[in-house]
């Protein structure tokens, strides 16, 4: 302590001395070990010490090597047994470099956003880490995870490994396996990311909520929507999740979604005219159409309890905004429909199959709501497509690389999770553009 330099005096403290007091301790102590087990060397006991530290690569020893003085090596006697223990701790720090671990992509590689999309390892403790750990201190009686030695930034880690992949589990396993980083059956680590999974989703699940009224005018509020002023947009869209073919005749027809040509789960986000997200609907079966969906989601009961008329100001308009493929909603009381152009020829004739007429009739037949078909509703509307290519943007949530399984949580868990992500990706992405512009488009 008396040999810190004078900028290092300046932030000294109390927790500042005994911090570094700690380190001394702990420094003479691990010598003092080295020196016990016939390891004395100094040149040995510093390279021991450094491959000793979690959060030094194996290439921390390199400084090490080219300090070293060689005329006194020649002078120097040290014992083949010191060399042996020094490659044995190199060897095996060179294998827990390969593993698949956040200390790992924390400190030592570099090749995380080729596992998981996302090239800062901070956003995923963020994001991802620091949320599940908060949820779990705070439930009275926690359903855990397995007792397992996995850490749970590691079981966060390939869970996001697994979403953002395709390919099936087993070649998962058999990465983490060869590298060392999990040594359990394949069944095993199937429940532990479905657990995963699970808990993530209910820590996440406050980060795709109803806004209040003045945050949604804030959505509402220079996103390139000059033609659409004082009416605050709820922009619905629907979308798959891509399943292989079901094996049964009776399974594939109510999975098949017609106008796309695919088997697959159906369901619907819910954005402001920023994009940002406000509602995740429950999986359906693919035959079911995006009407009908929305009639059974309990959206709109939903809507009409949040945003009730009587709180707006004057002038100010709800309005729930989609394509053709909801041309026989029923919106909320107060509620305008605003849908694309196209949706009037849907009116005539469904070719496609992507709507059908109620058997209860047309609900825009009826006169309690405006339905309203505008051009220029196509341009705000698109915000809606953008966002559900970031929620896509996982391997495994847009491509056909899983079965339908009766009960199968795990799937509407991982949309769960990506509709927060992002939402991040929305909200950090507003630094990015000239808030002083009122045409700005948000993205």
């Amino acid at each position: 302590l008396e040999q810190l330099s004078t900028t290092d005096r300046r932030y000294s403290s109390t927790i500042y001395r005994e911090r570094n007091v700690r380190n001394s301790t702990a420094l003479q102590t691990q010598r003092s070990l080295l020196s016990v087990n016939d390891q004395h060397h100094p040149i040995i006991v510093d390279m021991m010490l450094t491959l000793a530290e979690p959060t030094l690569p194996a290439q921390a020893l390199l400084p090490l090597l080219d300090g070293l003085d060689v005329t006194q090596l020649a002078s120097d006697a040290i014992p083949v047994s010191e060399f042996v223990g020094l490659v044995r701790a190199v060897l095996k720090k060179s294998l827990d470099q390969k593993k698949l671990s956040f200390m790992n992509f924390k400190h030592c590689r570099e090749d995380l956003f080729v596992w998981v999309g996302i090239r800062d390892i901070t956003i995923v403790e963020d994001e991802f880490v620091t949320p599940l750990s908060e949820y779990l201190l705070t439930q009275s009686n926690p359903n855990h995870l397995p007792d397992s030695a996995i850490f749970l930034a590691d079981r966060v880690l390939w869970l996001l490994m697994y979403m953002w992949s395709s390919f099936p589990l087993e070649t998962l396993w058999v990465h983490l396996r060869d590298s060392g980083s999990y040594t359990a059956s394949q069944a095993g680590l199937k429940k532990l990311l479905e657990l995963t999974a699970s808990m993530l989703a209910k820590a996440k699940r406050n980060s795709v909520r109803f806004l209040s009224l003045p945050e949604l005018r804030r959505e509402n509020h220079n996103t390139g929507m000059s033609n659409y002023e004082n009416q605050l947009f709820f922009i619905i869209d629907g979308t798959s999740l891509p399943v292989r073919a079901p094996s049964t005749d009776l399974l594939q027809k109510k999975m098949y979604v017609v106008y796309k040509g695919h088997h697959a789960w159906r369901y619907f986000i819910v954005v402001a005219a920023s994009g940002l997200i406000l509602y995740l609907s429950d999986l359906d079966m693919g035959a079911v159409s995006d009407s009908e969906q929305y009639a059974i989601s309990g959206l709109k009961s939903a809507l009409k309890e949040h945003y009730p008329t009587s709180s707006l100001k004057e002038g100010e308009t709800l309005c729930l905004v989609g394509d053709k493929g909801y041309i026989y909603c029923n919106p909320p009381e107060g509620f305008d429909l605003l849908l694309t152009k196209s949706g009037e020829a849907e009116l005539r004739s469904s070719s496609d199959g992507q709507t059908s007429v109620p058997t209860t009739g047309d609900p825009g037949a009826t006169g309690t709501f405006k339905r309203r078909f505008e051009t220029d509703v196509a341009v705000p509307r698109a915000v809606v497509e953008r966002t559900i290519a970031l929620v896509k943007r996982w391997g495994r949530l847009n491509s056909p690389c899983t079965l339908v399984r009766q009960g199968d949580e795990m799937s509407h868990d991982m949309i769960l999770i990506s509709c927060s992500y992002a939402n991040y990706l929305l909200k950090h992405r507003r630094k990015d553009f000239n808030q002083d512009d009122p045409d700005s488009a948000f993205f």
